[in-house]
């Protein structure tokens, strides 16, 4: 798994650092049961490729678990073998294991760390958000729309600069319940597009069922050397008239309260445990920055 992609995990973990009382309505589930939540997504690459994933994101008592397999097309068709990753957030422990399902290895991330990194990255920045009322159902749950906007974090305010428009579908109600308490417990935060999307569903108590992200292309952009006719931009997900690319997507597809199943709660026994990746990556940073001044 790739350094984003693996920190992309850790960012569907955002969540803010102050203690939330249980919203109302919440179903008492027993302690042995665990809310799972399935969804599906696919992420699109400027050079023609894109990146398939399923995920079954699973809350038990502390901790939740978000296991995730992933394939990557190529532009000339060529399917890549599946990946298999399970991020495990340990709100007793203070820990995120990396657990790498192909390999049996995985890292173990400290709270400490992953503040540190999630700090460290460049961030996008809202400059917009609007209300767009009532949404479909998805997965069975009632919806409310937003749109965000966002600025790329590298981005000057000039007519260069590369933007982010994300449509953001929130449910709430007691069938989430129990994912929104947990989300508001003190615990890290995540970087970039994921997780604005979250702090968004975060303060409108609920939690994202949809997401959707476009790049809005800036005036100097030549789509031509995109796509030469409709077909072709409608096949790339290309909108020439708003200047916007469709960059991927993620939708709930069920929501459902099951036993517990406590072994994906934690590393697999007799795995081998690696060094953690983000420490690593933090070190490689800070040399880069060394070397720079």
């Amino acid at each position: 798994m790739s350094h984003g992609t693996r920190w992309g995990m850790l960012a569907l973990l955002a969540a803010t650092q102050v203690e939330a009382a249980v919203p109302r309505g919440e179903v008492q589930a027993a302690p042995d049961s665990m809310v799972v939540i399935e969804s599906r997504g696919t992420q699109r690459e400027l050079s023609g490729g894109q990146t398939d994933v399923t995920v079954t994101e699973s809350l038990w008592r502390d901790r939740r678990c978000i296991e995730t397999d992933s394939r990557f097309t190529n532009a000339k068709g060529v399917v890549a073998p599946l990946k298999r990753h399970r991020a495990i957030l340990a709100l007793d422990r203070g820990v995120v294991w990396n657990v790498d399902l192909g390999d049996s290895t995985y890292g173990e991330t400290p709270f400490a760390t992953a503040r540190e990194f999630a700090a460290a990255l460049p961030q996008p920045i809202v400059t917009g958000e609007k209300a767009l009322g009532a949404g479909e159902r998805i997965a069975g749950l009632p919806t409310l729309h937003y749109e965000l906007h966002h600025r790329g974090p590298t981005a000057a305010a000039s007519k260069d600069s590369v933007d982010y428009v994300q449509s953001v579908w929130v449910a709430r109600g007691r069938e989430v319940a129990r994912a929104v308490a947990f989300a508001r417990r003190p615990q890290p935060r995540g970087a970039g597009l994921p997780a604005a999307a979250a702090d968004l569903a975060r303060r409108h108590q609920g939690v994202p069922v949809r997401i959707v992200t476009w790049l809005k292309l800036p005036p100097t952009a030549d789509l031509t050397r995109m796509a030469a006719t409709d077909s072709e931009a409608r096949a790339i997900g290309l909108d020439v008239k708003d200047r916007t690319l469709l960059m991927g997507g993620a939708e709930v597809t069920s929501i459902g309260v099951v036993p517990a199943a406590r072994e994906r709660f934690e590393p697999p026994s007799g795995w081998t445990r690696k060094p953690d990746p983000e420490r690593a990556m933090l070190d490689q940073m800070k040399r880069g920055k060394a070397l720079a001044r």
